[in-house]
């Protein structure tokens, strides 16, 4: 059963204190009162859904937030996740402006003593809901719920481990394309490759007269790299699957992209390099065929 694992696009607190600044870019995500009733903080997620294959039924999806701060351990905060009504601008959104949510959270769960140590909250039928288009993904608000005193702080992407990066597992089952003049859809172990100065290739896969999808996802930090699909007759000599007047894509960190081959060879593979000499980048790798 297959996981995919999301860095949110857009991540970020806002204060009621400081009711008309953006805080795009800071390291943390903020929660809670801090020193009276007009100060409190909530954050905002929004996470693209989209390398999800098409027809996939999510069984899952997770989000987990690592605390690295709490004011009161002897309260109990409840921290809340709130689905957005309206879309939000990461870069001008504040307190004062910040969008409408739906008024019962998606899940809550009780902080108390808890401390260096990720939360867990169940998005699945959200995630559900936004993939097949029943509610539109705007991102989520996060907040505590009664407005108790206490901050509790958690990491955002602007902080300099991504070991703590807020995440959004997402665990999927794919319906088997068998019935019908033999088609049959097999799914290979994700990888987790790191790129270097030249093209390398992923594990090569049998392709035939199949058709081959891999997902690759930039989950790096910091760089870039170059991706091409390659097909093979023996596994020995490869043949870029790309048209000449097509550039090499790119995958900055954060990037995804499916990509299928449109031909036919005993092998299929992707193929990966940095895009700049000496700074290597992290990439996943999901591979399927069909056919």
């Amino acid at each position: 059963m297959p996981y995919l694992y999301y860095m949110p696009n857009k991540n970020l607190y806002i204060s009621q204190y400081y009711s008309n600044t953006n805080f795009n870019g800071a390291a943390e995500l903020f929660v809670g009162k801090f020193l009276d009733n007009n100060d409190i903080y909530q954050s905002l997620l929004q996470f693209d859904i989209s390398p999800i294959p098409i027809g996939a039924n999510i069984t899952s999806a997770t989000l987990k937030l690592y605390i690295y701060r709490n004011d009161a351990p002897l309260v109990t905060s409840n921290i809340g996740i709130y689905r957005f009504l309206n879309n939000f601008d990461k870069n001008s959104v504040t307190f004062a402006n910040v969008p409408l949510i739906e008024n019962t959270p998606v899940d809550v769960k009780p902080v108390t003593s808890q401390v260096n140590t990720f939360i867990n909250f169940d998005l699945t039928t959200l995630v559900k809901n936004w993939l097949t288009g029943l509610v539109p993904n705007y991102g989520i608000l996060i907040k505590e719920v009664n407005n108790a005193y206490g901050i509790v702080g958690f990491r955002s992407t602007f902080f300099n481990n991504s070991d703590y990066f807020p995440v959004l597992e997402v665990q999927y089952d794919l319906p088997c394309p068998c019935s019908g003049g033999g088609s049959s859809f097999t799914e290979y172990p994700v990888e987790i490759v790191t790129t270097t100065n030249n093209f390398t290739g992923s594990t090569p896969i049998p392709l035939g007269a199949k058709q081959a999808t891999f997902g690759v996802m930039n989950i790096g930090v910091l760089n870039s790299a170059e991706v091409i699909l390659q097909l093979s007759s023996d596994g020995i000599t490869w043949i870029d699957n790309i048209l000449s007047f097509v550039s090499t894509p790119t995958f900055v960190p954060g990037d995804h992209l499916i990509m299928t081959t449109t031909g036919h060879l005993k092998y299929a593979r992707v193929s990966f390099k940095s895009k700049v000499a000496n700074q290597p980048a992290t990439l996943s790798i999901y591979a399927a065929t069909v056919g």
